[in-house]
C-alpha cells in the first residue's frame, strides 16, 4: 500500500491556469499588485492627497503666518523646509498648496473627461452630420496650442481657481473626444452592439451598457496620464501670474514668487518645484501601470 501510494504521480502546479480561473477584476488587481512602479506612483498620490486634506492638522504653522525677522531661514528643526521672503513656513505652505494644485489637475481632467466623452460618444455613434459638426468644433480647438488656449481663456475669465480649471478642461476636451470617437467607431459595428440593436435596445441603453463600459479602461489610463499635464499647465498659469494669485500658496505661484530669490535663497524655489515634480511623476507612473494592467494586448 505504501509503495503504491508513493508511486502515484503528483499533479504539478499550474499557476497560469489558476490565474485564468480568477475573475477578471481579481486578475487586474493581481497584475497591478505586481507592478512596482505603479504601486509607488499610487502611494505617492495617496500621500499627497492625504497631506493636502489634513493640512490644517499636519502643518506646524498657518500658511499666512509671517515672521519677518526669520525670513529666508534655511531648513531647521523649527522650520522643516525653511521660510520664504516674508518668513512664512514653506512646509506649511506646500501642504496647503497641494489642495489647489491637485484640485486644478483632477478638476480640469474631470471636466474634460465628462464633456469629451460625451462628444466622442455622440459623434462616433451617430456619425453623419452630427459627427462632422462636432469634429469641426474639436478641430477649431486643436488649431490653438494648448497652453496658448489656456492663457486666452484665463485672460477672458479672469484669474482664479475656477477659471484655471475651466481653461484646462477646455484644452483637454479634444484629446478625450477624439479618443472616444475612434473607439466608438470600432465598437458600433461589433456583434454584441448589433445584437442589442436587433432585440430592440434603445440608443441610450446600447451606449451605456455595451459601448461606454468597453471604453472605461482606456479612458482611465488616458485620464491618469493627463492629470500630470493639467498640474503642469496650472502651475505654468500661476507662474505667469494668470492663475492662482499670491499670497495663496499654490505650487506654481510659490515658484513664481521665489524665482527672484533663487540666487540668495534657493530653498524657496527648490521645494515647491520638487512638489510639482513628485506629483507629475507619480501620476505618470500610475498611468503607465494602468496601461500595462488594463491593456490585454500587453499581457503575456
Amino acid at each position: 500500500m505504501n509503495v503504491a501510494a508513493q508511486a502515484e504521480p503528483l499533479s504539478p502546479p499550474q499557476p497560469a491556469a489558476a490565474r485564468q480561473a480568477l475573475p477578471p477584476r481579481r486578475q487586474v488587481l493581481r497584475r497591478f499588485a505586481h507592478h512596482r512602479a505603479g504601486l509607488v506612483g499610487l502611494a505617492v498620490i495617496v500621500a499627497l492627497i492625504v497631506l493636502a486634506a489634513l493640512a490644517e492638522s499636519i502643518a506646524p504653522y498657518d500658511w499666512r503666518a509671517q515672521d519677518v525677522l526669520g525670513r529666508f531661514s534655511g531648513p531647521s528643526g523649527k522650520h522643516l523646509l525653511g521660510t520664504d521672503e516674508l518668513g512664512r513656513d514653506i512646509w506649511s505652505r506646500i501642504l496647503y498648496g497641494g489642495r489647489y494644485s491637485l484640485t486644478i489637475g483632477l478638476g480640469g481632467v474631470a471636466l474634460s473627461f465628462g464633456v469629451g466623452t460625451l462628444i466622442g460618444l455622440v459623434a462616433g455613434f451617430y456619425g453623419r452630420w452630427v459627427d462632422t459638426l462636432l469634429m469641426r468644433i474639436i478641430d477649431v480647438l486643436l488649431a490653438f496650442p494648448g497652453i496658448l488656449l489656456a492663457i486666452a481663456l484665463v485672460g477672458a475669465l479672469g484669474p482664479g481657481l475656477l477659471s484655471v480649471i475651466v481653461a484646462i478642461g477646455v484644452t483637454e476636451i479634444p484629446g478625450f473626444a477624439r479618443l472616444n470617437r475612434s473607439m466608438v467607431l470600432s465598437l458600433r459595428e461589433r456583434e454584441f452592439v448589433l445584437a442589442a440593436r436587433v432585440v430592440g435596445a434603445s440608443d441610450r441603453r446600447v451606449l451605456g451598457r455595451h459601448v461606454l463600459l468597453n471604453l472605461v479602461s482606456p479612458l482611465l489610463v488616458f485620464a491618469s496620464l493627463r492629470v500630470s499635464t493639467a498640474i503642469l499647465v496650472g502651475a505654468t498659469l500661476s507662474f505667469l501670474g494668470l492663475g492662482i494669485q499670491p499670497p495663496i500658496p499654490e505650487w506654481g505661484a510659490m515658484v513664481s514668487t521665489a524665482r527672484q530669490y533663487i540666487a540668495t535663497a534657493p530653498h524657496t524655489f527648490v521645494y515647491p518645484t520638487l512638489a510639482i515634480f513628485c506629483a507629475v511623476i507619480a501620476f505618470n507612473l500610475l498611468g503607465d501601470a494602468l496601461r500595462d494592467t488594463l491593456d490585454p494586448t500587453l499581457q503575456h
